[in-house]
């Protein structure tokens, strides 16, 4: 027997319109044909009274054996409530609002970020649907949603395409190859639906959480002598994409660890006065997030950004995002080529990429980054320098300087790292102060 309604009490969020919920429960059983199928099981079970209570029946309705006399039931239920008239109650309408502000939303948009938002939020709704409608495929979606919302299924797929602006904002994700219950079919970013149903400075919020901005620089562009034509070119390349607004300008950063790649994309947003934001690698609680839901996350910050700033988008260990080519050419990768390629062509904003190494991605997609720059460790006359420079504030002879220099893997982040510990540990005598900072760098070099 069906789990439908098994709960013993159910208490939907209050930000959710009840009358509107009523009104898609109606919907679904009476013009998508969910009534029969319903029926077939829903006399057996004691659970009738909640079902009642969602859809605004009395609960001696739930002691009605002829189909006939409860879609009679219904139909008078439809009548009292009349037609939809796009609301989804003040709280959640005040929400969508806000989101279709921050981002442009169109009307239709609005409204279908509503119903799933409603399917999410209201377990019952969504049992409703799954027990009376079943599995369905990207088809069938569209023409539920045309029938529940009113709108044409024409505008309904438009507005689900991948190009459109509820999957390109990293909003909404819908699976076109599975067949899924109706709220399945809905993949609202992380967060969102408990952001809607409690209002717009939650919605904000979330929006926050998704986009952080980036840590002040540590490291200026003076700290890369080694690269300066290399890192002028970049510079110069972002302050003309800015100024003329020219998408799809990205940038990849490469290099061992250590090598500063992530700072000097902080160097370049703060030689330019501009900000930098960057793309989470966790949620709220701290946990690891999946390539496909950064991309999610790098989409929502280029459409929120590029409505509100001029500003730069850091997006920081990208091996786990591009596809693997063999996993592609086997068709078991989350991220289609097409797919990647796509956001590396329609970034409003400029994009700086940072790795490890570029040795497993795809010759398609090194050859759409504008520029390209290898980190490595400065050479040794490199290297003294950066020991100068930094280490000013600490008593160390020039013998101990000299001596540093000539190791071959010292680069700028793993001295800035060592020397700030240093420093704040506070040693007084240079001899100490030699041994302490040798220590750290030996504990990473």
């Amino acid at each position: 027997m069906s789990t439908l309604f098994f709960q013993e009490t159910y208490l939907p969020p209050p930000a959710l319109d009840r009358d509107t919920i009523a009104r898609f429960g109606l919907v679904i059983l009476l013009d998508l044909g969910g009534l029969p199928q319903l029926w077939s099981f829903l006399p057996q079970t004691s659970k009738r009274p909640l079902l009642m209570r969602m859809l605004g029946l009395p609960e001696s309705a739930s002691r009605i054996r002829s189909q006939v006399r409860f879609e009679a039931l219904l139909q008078q239920r439809r009548a009292e409530l009349g037609p939809w008239t796009g609301d989804f109650g003040p709280v959640l309408d005040a929400s969508l609002q806000n989101l279709a502000d921050t981002l442009g939303l169109s009307a239709i948009e609005y409204r279908i970020l509503g119903l799933a938002t409603l399917l999410g939020a209201h377990e019952c709704l969504a049992k409703l649907a799954s027990q009376s409608l079943g599995e369905m495929d990207f088809l069938g979606l569209a023409k539920t949603c045309a029938r529940l919302l009113g709108n044409p299924e024409s505008i309904i797929r438009a507005a689900l395409a991948t190009n459109g602006l509820l999957a390109q904002s990293g909003l909404l994700a819908i699976d076109r190859k599975a067949r899924h219950r109706l709220h399945a079919k809905f993949e609202l970013l992380d967060g969102l639906v408990d952001a809607l149903c409690t209002g717009p400075a939650e919605v904000q919020a979330l929006i926050a959480r998704w986009i952080p901005p980036a840590t002040a620089a540590t490291l200026t562009l003076k700290d890369y002598p080694h690269r300066r034509p290399a890192v002028e070119m970049a510079r110069r390349l972002l302050v003309a994409s800015l100024k003329a607004g020219r998408p799809g300008v990205n940038l990849l950063l490469y290099g061992p660890p250590g090598t500063g790649k992530t700072e000097l994309a902080k160097g370049l947003a703060a030689a330019m006065g501009v900000a930098l934001y960057t793309v989470p690698t966790g949620d709220a609680q701290g946990d690891p997030i999946s390539g496909v839901k950064r991309l999610r996350c790098y989409r929502l910050a280029q459409h929120v950004l590029s409505r509100q700033e001029r500003a730069l988008l850091l997006f920081d260990e990208v091996e786990d995002v591009f596809p693997n080519p063999l996993g592609v050419r086997l068709g078991n990768a989350e991220l289609t080529k097409g797919w990647i390629n796509a956001t590396l062509e329609g970034n409003p904003l400029p994009a700086l990429w940072v790795c490890n190494d570029i040795q497993g991605l795809d010759h398609a997609y090194l050859r759409r980054f504008d520029q390209v720059i290898e980190l490595g460790v400065p050479p040794q006359g490199v290297r003294a320098g950066l020991i100068e420079a930094h280490t000013r504030g600490l008593s160390l002879s020039r013998a101990w300087k000299t001596r540093a220099a000539l190791h071959p893997d010292l680069s700028p982040a793993l001295l800035r790292k060592a020397v700030g510990t240093v420093a704040t540990a506070g040693y007084r005598s240079p001899a100490a102060t030699e041994a302490a900072l040798e220590m750290q760098l030996n504990a990473t070099l």
